[in-house]
């Protein structure tokens, strides 16, 4: 008899243990609220910015020639007004760095015969302690952007 119960006992240990660590669906969804619960929901931060335009007037710092056309221009802001009924970003004392926001072709080419597009390739002969006044803007990526040239 004592050896019968062993048995008995044993057997049943071994089907509350089998069946016992196979999770039902109902302990995976469970399971799965909890973890989600405890982790933070990734949450892509987006920058908005609103349309903004400025007019600048200001000293040319520095200037890096990237290639044949492009280049990027450091200018310390010493004048800024809104630019119609847009937002100003940009601030006296501030130093930006700018590069020029070309006209293109439809097939992706800086059109050198439109105006726009002639004042801001001009900017490529400027020194540093030369005067710069124009139209500046803040894209969505954070970079500045010269528009239009005044005067240079």
């Amino acid at each position: 008899m004592d050896m019968r119960c062993i048995r008995l006992f044993f057997i049943i240990q071994v089907l509350v243990i089998v069946t016992g660590c196979r999770p039902t669906e109902t302990s995976r969804q469970a399971g799965a609220d909890s973890t989600s619960a405890l982790r933070r929901p990734m949450v892509k931060q987006q920058t908005v910015i609103k349309p903004n335009a400025s007019s600048v007037s200001g000293i040319i710092t520095a200037l890096e020639l990237i290639d044949s056309m492009r280049y990027k221009v450091s200018i310390q802001v010493n004048s800024s007004r809104p630019e119609g009924s847009m937002v100003n970003l940009a601030e006296p004392g501030q130093q930006i760095v700018a590069a020029p926001q070309f006209f293109l072709t439809g097939s992706g080419f800086i059109d050198t015969t439109v105006e726009r597009n002639k004042k801001l390739l001009g900017i490529r002969s400027a020194r540093p302690s030369d005067m710069f006044i124009g139209k500046i803007s803040l894209t969505a990526k954070g970079n500045w952007v010269i528009v239009d040239v005044e005067s240079n």
